[in-house]
């Protein structure tokens, strides 16, 4: 087993635990920002970690909770900067957007349509002197 993929695969464990898979909001997990990850400014950080807890002499080291549990433990600022930076990239990632039909366009050119409503309510507010002392 090569570096890349022990890294690869367990930060693919790190990025499934921060944002799991919706089976029932057909959501993909937060893997789906792999590619994306690896422009996070603190990867080099976040591979040193990884590297340093699965202490690689055993590659065939069983993945999962227990990983995640001593990679949050070893550097909590780490994880905490690691967790709202997979939330950025997951939330801004086309295809998540697409999948929670939040549109970013603005509503033109109809514009945003206002219901109708009786002015009259504000009518003490208009009649109202200026509040404001002069300067």
């Amino acid at each position: 087993m090569e570096l890349t993929e022990i890294i690869n695969g367990r930060l693919k464990v790190l990025l499934d635990y921060i944002i799991p898979e919706s089976v029932e909001y057909k959501m993909p997990s937060g893997s789906i920002i792999l590619k994306d990850f690896y422009s996070d400014e603190k990867i080099n950080e976040i591979k040193t970690k990884i590297l340093e807890i699965s202490n690689l002499k055993d590659q065939e080291l069983e993945v999962g909770a227990s990983f995640v549990n001593d990679f949050k433990v070893s550097d909590k600022r780490l994880y905490l900067s690691m967790c709202q930076n997979v939330l950025k990239l997951y939330y801004t990632n086309s295809i998540i957007i697409d999948r929670l039909s939040n549109f970013s366009s603005p509503p033109f050119p109809r514009g945003n349509q206002v219901k109708e409503m009786d002015y009259s309510i504000l009518e003490n507010v208009f009649l109202m002197k200026s509040k404001y002392r002069k300067v």
